[in-house]
């Protein structure tokens, strides 16, 4: 059996042990070539899985380590017999500390006190549930717009932990002081999804509103966002994921006061969680393959929070639980080195062209930064010292996840 899998999922041949051969490669050199001879590949969003990829391989099993599959061809897979399954929910933790983080910016720079705000939630699946969870447990209000998981619930659905809330119309939850975005990338369909914020929708947001988008490129439409952010300064924008990724718009970039490379769901936990389900998964289709490390990779997840960062958040005692997500996150910092790599190889003029993306310059940049930061750790691999902040303090950092000494 021959194994291709994405270098980020599978570092090494020494993680699993099967009898057979293992290739390892950057997601964008996986091409059907290298398939030809195949039995299964295991990959992230930057590798699209269709015909064009997989005819005349002999590819039968496909993994994605990824919660969102728009870059997966499902019914190609279906038609061809090829089992298809993606690590649904595995990064749902890391996106929330995104969110999380982007909160603790806007809070810091004056956007809202978390205390008096709404939380408008477009989408109510693995993501948008535990962010709700974690909000509802600060004592934050939420609200939640998901019109097809309302319909499953109205027919009978019952095995959703968000099945006794109240779901909201998208125009509601769009007048929220904050709105976070949290659906897959649909074209068609019932409920499509690809530019599903338009100016249209952009106007309904109230003076001062904090928008997050970290779910899929395409859910906004690009093009009137960077009109509408023209011509209103008075709202803060976190923007993580991009059309036509890694030709990602560096106008729209400079626009957006947060811009981070499609990072959101990068952890080291993440990755490891996402790749022991897709092991697991990987076991039914060829029985004997063994994963190793797992003992190794849990015993570095506790990390020590360093001396300094204690030293850096007292700066200001009242805010201090806030300056340790981002000082932690790193936030501002990655959006300042996403703006100025760009802003650096001068990748765009006036011309439209240049515009949307950049070249190849532009692609090695956003793969080189979020390569960058695919073993980040989670807040909740985070220890702390208890008597550096006060109990409302510490009860914010339990509901995050944080661990105590």
């Amino acid at each position: 059996m021959k194994l291709v899998a994405d270098a980020n999922i599978l570092s090494s041949d020494a993680q699993i042990d099967f009898v057979g051969e293992l290739l390892v490669l950057p997601g964008r050199k996986i091409t059907s070539t290298v398939l030809k001879d195949a039995d299964a590949l295991l990959v992230r969003s930057v590798t699209r899985v269709n015909a064009e990829l997989l005819d005349n391989s002999n590819i039968r099993f496909v993994g994605s380590a990824t919660s969102g599959i728009d870059h997966i061809d499902e019914s190609y897979l279906s038609s061809q017999g090829i089992q298809f399954h993606h690590a649904q929910g595995s990064n749902a933790n890391a996106v929330v500390d995104y969110c999380f983080a982007a909160l603790a910016y806007a809070v810091i720079n004056g956007y809202l006190k978390l205390e008096d705000t709404i939380v408008g939630l477009v989408g109510g699946g693995y993501v948008g549930e535990l962010f709700a969870q974690k909000l509802e447990a600060l004592g934050v209000g939420v609200k939640i717009s998901d019109p097809p998981l309302k319909r499953l619930i109205e027919k009978g659905a019952n095995d959703y932990s968000g099945s006794n809330r109240t779901y909201c119309s998208l125009d509601e939850i769009l007048q929220c002081d904050v709105i976070s975005l949290h659906v897959p990338l649909i074209a068609d369909g019932n409920w499509p999804t690809a530019g599903l914020i338009d100016l249209d929708k952009l106007q309904l947001l109230k003076p001062g509103a904090v928008v997050i988008q970290a779910c899929r490129g395409g859910v906004v439409n690009e093009n009137d966002l960077r009109e509408f952010i023209g011509q209103n300064d008075d709202k803060l924008f976190v923007i993580d994921v991009w059309e036509n990724e890694p030709l990602i718009d560096s106008l729209l970039v400079e626009q957006v006061d947060i811009a981070t490379p499609h990072i959101a769901g990068y952890s080291f936990q993440g990755k490891s969680d996402a790749r022991k389900l897709l092991l697991a998964h990987l076991k039914t289709f060829a029985l004997g393959i063994k994963f190793n490390g797992d003992d190794e990779l849990q015993e570095t997840f506790a990390q020590q929070v360093p001396e300094e960062i204690y030293k850096k958040i007292k700066t200001d005692p009242t805010v201090s639980q806030w300056l340790l997500l981002l000082a932690l996150y790193e936030l501002d910092e990655l959006s300042n080195e996403l703006k100025g790599s760009l802003n650096s190889s001068k990748l765009h003029d006036n011309g439209a062209k240049s515009r949307i993306g950049g070249g190849i310059s532009n692609l090695a940049t956003f793969d080189a930064l979020r390569k960058q930061r695919s073993n980040h750790f989670e807040f909740r691999n985070f220890v702390l010292d208890r008597s550096q902040f006060n109990e409302a303090q510490c009860d914010i950092f339990a509901v995050l996840g944080f661990k105590f000494d």
